[in-house]
């Protein structure tokens, strides 16, 4: 009889105990959809899309399974497919936090930001202790280029969960394009101690050195970042930038090159390694790559005008100043593309054709002190000496020691007779100039002026 009460009493309490217990067990579109995420993680695009579709088939408005599905096709560039369930998706009344998340990645892959930070925000107010919704809002926060509301969120991520290798990366992120740049370095480096494997983290610290001008680590980083992942143009071209920084064009060109094998049509990229060929006098090369991003924009205005300076520098002026005028009819509003047409208009003596485009130039820039040299230039070999010394005074006027300017309105006194007003200015020319070699006939012209006036 104890025995029996033993017995049944034991069996009393593993029934409590079952009653209390909460056990939850997955449902058949959960099983699926969690299939799905593991194929994703995997980048088993396809197989994540097919786990997806079949949870939908027994719940077709399963949020969640419609994003991941929608996900799936964007990566594998199926766009409109993706689109459809995207905009499926937030057709659907959400109820649950997880709901409002999905809801809310939704809207941001198409786009809709502020519906985006709605939904999250929603979410939150469900549950205020998933550091991945804070995350998601700032990231949509962050591309409507609200920083500090986006670091806000990646911050309180961060606080939830101190190891959210991606809440750093794009806190630093803000931190950067609010130029705030040693807390985006900071940033970036907690993130790589969580995980160094990710190349783009490397990347994003290495742009953050190069604005801060520390180019060989930013050099460090973008070699770093492409050990990782040597396929990325963006890296190469960052790298090459940094190296044009230090003016190390042979390495900037192998960079921009190697990034042009992965994008052959990146404009940027073909117009600053033309730039690189430039500055190392292999102007045939330059002209090349110039002329392939005309070839891609004919409305780029810069591609026009470095072809334009590689021509002038291979004295082929008439090319030079058709390109110069293409670039004018594109931007019409740089006073540098006038000035230096201005300057091959010349060379070839068609100074009055000078003179209108260095006019251009000063109505657009009052101050722009060559624009007045120049135009001084071309009336003085017009005959227009007292022209030429009112642009030269002008030019004074902006920069009091603009040694160039003194020596050619002295030299515009000097075949006028007026050679007291001359001597001042050979003076002044040969007080604002270094005694060396780049200035020695000038500097021997104007003392020889002075000694025997």
């Amino acid at each position: 009889m104890i025995k029996a009460r033993i017995w049944l009493s034991s069996l009393l309490i593993c029934f409590a105990l079952i009653a209390t217990m909460s056990v939850v067990f997955a449902t058949p579109k959960e099983e699926l959809l969690d299939q799905c995420v593991q194929a994703k993680d995997k980048k088993d695009f396809t197989q994540a899309a097919a786990f997806c579709t079949q949870a939908l088939t027994l719940d077709p408005n399963y949020i969640t399974a419609l994003y991941w599905r929608g996900f799936s096709k964007s990566e594998l560039k199926k766009v409109n497919e993706a689109n459809d369930d995207f905009n499926r998706a937030i057709k659907i009344s959400p109820q649950t936090e997880e709901d409002f998340n999905y809801s809310g990645n939704s809207f941001a892959f198409l786009n809709r930001r502020e519906e985006a930070i709605a939904d999250f925000t929603k979410a939150i107010e469900l549950n205020s202790q998933l550091a991945r919704t804070f995350y998601n809002r700032g990231n949509s926060f962050a591309a409507l280029n609200r920083r500090e509301e986006a670091i806000a969120d990646y911050t309180k991520a961060i606080e939830l969960n101190p190891q959210y290798l991606t809440a750093f990366n794009n806190r630093g992120g803000s931190y950067s394009a609010l130029n705030r740049q040693e807390e985006a370095i900071a940033d970036f480096s907690r993130s790589i101690e969580l995980d160094s494997q990710y190349a783009f983290v490397f990347t994003n610290r290495g742009n953050s050195y190069a604005a801060l001008k520390r180019y060989e680590e930013a050099i460090e980083d973008f070699t770093r970042s492409l050990e990782i992942d040597p396929r990325s143009d963006k890296t190469f071209y960052n790298r090459g930038n940094a190296y044009v920084a230090l003016k190390r064009y042979d390495e900037a060109i192998e960079d921009f090159t190697r990034s042009l094998e992965i994008d052959p049509r990146s404009e940027r990229t073909l117009d600053i390694r033309g730039n690189s060929f430039f500055y190392l006098n292999r102007r045939e090369e330059a002209i090349s790559d110039y002329t392939r991003v005309i070839a891609i924009n004919p409305r780029n205005a810069n591609a026009f005008f470095g072809r334009a300076l590689s021509y002038a520098a291979l004295n082929r002026r008439a090319e030079a100043i058709a390109d110069y005028t293409h670039a004018i009819e594109i931007d019409p509003k740089n006073a540098t593309y006038y000035l230096n047409q201005s300057l091959s208009y010349s060379v070839l003596k068609r100074y009055n054709e000078a003179i209108i485009a260095c006019s251009r130039a000063i109505e657009i820039d009052h101050l722009y002190t060559n624009a007045f040299i120049t135009r001084g230039n071309a009336y003085g070999n017009l005959g227009r000496r007292e022209e030429a010394i009112a642009d030269y005074t002008s030019a004074i006027e902006i920069e009091p020691k603009n040694a160039l300017a003194f020596y050619n309105r002295g030299l515009a006194f000097a075949a006028l007779n007026r050679a007291s007003e001359a001597v001042g200015d050979f003076q002044q020319y040969l007080a604002v100039t270094p005694d060396n070699e780049a200035y020695r006939k000038s500097r021997e012209y104007a003392a020889d002026y002075i000694a025997k006036n």
